[in-house]
């Protein structure tokens, strides 16, 4: 066994806020939702005694772990083993909204995971819904004594396992070229949206944060700057044929006022879609 230095136990937070309890030697041990201020209560160092699925639905926290600390945004999650500490330290800022819960069993995975695993993945926004409905439906659950209690956690931990490993899988997949493609041809497609992050995203199933993150690795610029990029170089190539006005282009291209097509359009090129 382990030589643990912070302790092993269940530190929930004050009666402030609101968390279930459940028997350390059932399936299911914790259960934790809605507002927590760390500006005002801090969690310090610790190991749950179970595998913990956390995932912060509003506002910004910082993490600290054994290894340093991270900054989480809404939208992501956190999975880790009994053997991984971590905790809240005090901090600035408003409060932040959360799910989580603490499981006895580790993850059905092939290989088993180790008890010091720890990753943290990003949630698209429909995923985010999903995982909402499930917290809900494990609350209810801890109410129901029948026996099909048990059948009915062992299908939701399922798919709450099937959610985290999904958006680990979109995050690591072949270096995101498949999905650089993937939002390129969105792209083409779509150019009369003012406004394509969330869309796109949505479209790949990935969260905005996560959408970024992958353009800034692979093609070294944001997916918005990308975009505009097509977008102006299709503009010309369609100004380039015949019959076809700047003022046609722009509403093409999703403008409502010509004069602001003009203006990116010279931005981009260095000289006005007249010329």
């Amino acid at each position: 066994m382990s030589q643990r230095k912070y302790p092993h136990r269940l530190l929930p937070p004050s009666e402030l806020y609101p968390t279930w309890q459940g028997d350390i030697n059932q399936p299911l041990v914790y259960l934790g939702w809605g507002e927590r201020n760390f500006a005002r209560e801090a969690i310090p160092m610790h190991s749950n005694p179970g595998w913990t699925y956390w995932i912060l639905l509003e506002g910004a926290v910082t993490l600290q772990h054994r290894h340093g600390t991270r900054t989480y945004q809404a939208g992501e999650g956190l999975l880790c083993g009994p053997d991984f500490p971590f905790g809240f330290p005090l901090q600035n800022g408003k409060s932040v909204k959360v799910l989580n819960w603490i499981w006895k069993d580790a993850p059905l995975r092939d290989p088993a995971p180790p008890e010091n695993l720890f990753e943290t993945v990003s949630f698209a926004q429909d995923q985010v819904r999903l995982l909402s409905a499930l917290h809900e439906q494990s609350r209810i659950i801890t109410l129901d004594t029948s026996e099909q209690n048990a059948v009915a956690l062992f299908h939701l931990r399922g798919l709450l396992d099937h959610s985290f490993r999904r958006a680990g899988e979109n995050q690591n997949s072949s270096s995101g070229r498949n999905r650089i493609r993937a939002a390129r041809q969105w792209m083409l497609h779509n150019f009369a949206k003012t406004n394509p992050a969330t869309a796109l995203a949505r479209f790949l199933d990935i969260s905005p944060m996560t959408l970024h993150r992958l353009f800034i690795d692979e093609l070294g610029e944001s997916p918005g700057s990308h975009f505009q990029k097509l977008k102006m170089d299709h503009a010309r190539h369609l100004l380039k044929l015949e019959g076809r006005s700047v003022k046609s282009v722009a509403y093409e291209m999703g403008y409502r006022h010509p004069q602001d097509f003009s203006r990116a359009y010279k931005k981009h090129h260095g000289a006005a879609p007249s010329h």
